[in-house]
């Protein structure tokens, strides 16, 4: 068989031993999606345990959204399968500078992205897409944000509005354009890693003001501006 999982140093319920060893072999790629898994009897051989343990475990591994079953086939690891967490042991390093969760895999994420790539072809073709977009965006994406702003900035025009291709590009134009290397811009304590990393980039100094849970101190804030002068 390709697959045999390995549940020696495991605890807990047999069937859910089989299931954890799925899952963390996924999640190190050892298992890859759509691969397929040993049947239920020759699993049940291979570990020396009883035909029912491994009908559950299969079941529950179906259940998380680990595997799929295909009527005369037998059972694979589930096309869709997400990101798959692994035990804390395994993961040395933990980087708080990304926001990236992992994704369940019953959200199915790629299924709903090949789904509204297919409609877009289908409605107004992908060739738009393919190609660089006007600077700035065009003038219905400015008008549509502009709309958009209106509740929060009455008034607000699409002239004045630029649409950027991310954020992390917004925070790094305002940076190399407001303030001069050397100057120094006020954040909360706490602030996002990646207005840090392109302050660092461009030569700005970063201060953070003191907060609390509603932000930043008001005379925090007006003692840092008296001292530090910030763009």
């Amino acid at each position: 068989m390709d697959w045999v999982p390995i549940i020696a140093d495991r605890t807990g319920p047999l069937y859910l031993q089989i299931v954890d060893a799925l899952a963390s072999d996924i999640g190190r790629g050892r298992l890859s999606r759509g691969q397929a898994l040993p049947t239920h009897r020759a699993l049940a051989k291979a570990l020396g345990v009883d035909l029912t343990t491994v009908t559950r475990a299969y079941s529950e591994a179906r259940r998380r959204g680990l595997t799929e079953a295909r009527v005369g086939r037998g059972t694979f690891v589930a096309e869709n399968v997400g990101e798959v967490r692994l035990p804390l042991v395994a993961r040395t390093e933990i980087d708080l500078s990304m926001n990236l969760p992992p994704q369940p895999a019953e959200a199915d994420l790629e299924g709903r992205i090949a789904r509204g790539i297919a409609a877009l072809s289908r409605e107004v073709g992908l060739a738009r897409y393919l190609t660089y977009r006007p600077a700035g965006g065009t003038e219905d994406e400015r008008a549509t944000a502009s709309r958009w702003m209106r509740a929060r900035l009455p008034g607000i025009e699409a002239a004045r509005v630029v649409i950027s291709c991310g954020t992390q590009a917004a925070l790094a134009a305002l940076l190399g354009q407001l303030p001069k290397r050397g100057d120094a811009v006020l954040t909360e304590e706490l602030t996002y890693p990646g207005f840090r990393a392109a302050a660092a980039l461009l030569g700005v100094e970063v201060i953070g003001v003191a907060m609390d849970e509603h932000g930043v101190l008001p005379d925090s804030l007006a003692a840092a501006i008296r001292r530090h002068r910030p763009r």
